[in-house]
Parts: structure tokens; C-alpha cells; sequence
């Protein structure tokens, strides 16, 4: 036992690659946080100073402005999500043994 609190399957990761699932992590966060935060989406304007969600809920200023800004954040930060997917993807196939045709 090395004593270490790092699963074994986890210590020969590379730098690049716990980035990579950290990007992920911070993707489905984002995600997870706008679910719960904003679960009429999408907030637009309805009015004069009057925003309303997709079931016509009445919503202020300050929450409008904070789902444009997780929409922001969203749009920014899931290509690299999806990037990182694509470069652990990769990773894993090139590290898998070769498949045997019978």
C-alpha cells in the first residue's frame, strides 16, 4: 500500500490530462448551475424593463443580467469542454491494445 489518497488508475495521468478533465468538471458545472438556477430558461426582455422566462414567470433585472452572463460562460467554456472530451478520447484509444480480427 503506497499510501497514497490517489486511486491507482489516476497516478499515471498527465498534466494535460487532469487539466482536460478539470475543463469537463468545470463544463457539467456550469451546466448543473444554470439547471438549477434558471429552470424556465430562456430569460429574454417582455416589456419595457420587464423580462419573462419561458413560462411568461416575471423576472428582474439582476436575474436577467446573471443568465446572460451563465450563457456567456456557457458559449465560451464548452467548446474547450468538448475539445477536452475529444483529447481524452484519443488518449484513451491510443493507450488501448489493438483489436484482434478474427
Amino acid at each position: 500500500m503506497s499510501g497514497s489518497w490517489i486511486p491507482a488508475r489516476w497516478r499515471g495521468l498527465t498534466r494535460m490530462e487532469w487539466l482536460a478533465r478539470g475543463v469537463i468538471a468545470w463544463c457539467f458545472a456550469c451546466m448543473g448551475y444554470g439547471l438549477v438556477h434558471f429552470p424556465d430558461a430562456p430569460i429574454q426582455p417582455c416589456g419595457p424593463d420587464h423580462f419573462c422566462g419561458k413560462r411568461d414567470t416575471p423576472h428582474t433585472r439582476e436575474e436577467y443580467d446573471a443568465f446572460r452572463l451563465w450563457e456567456k460562460v456557457i458559449f465560451l467554456s464548452w467548446p474547450f469542454g468538448m475539445a477536452s472530451g475529444f483529447f481524452l478520447r484519443s488518449r484513451s484509444r491510443a493507450g488501448a491494445a489493438p483489436r484482434h480480427k478474427p
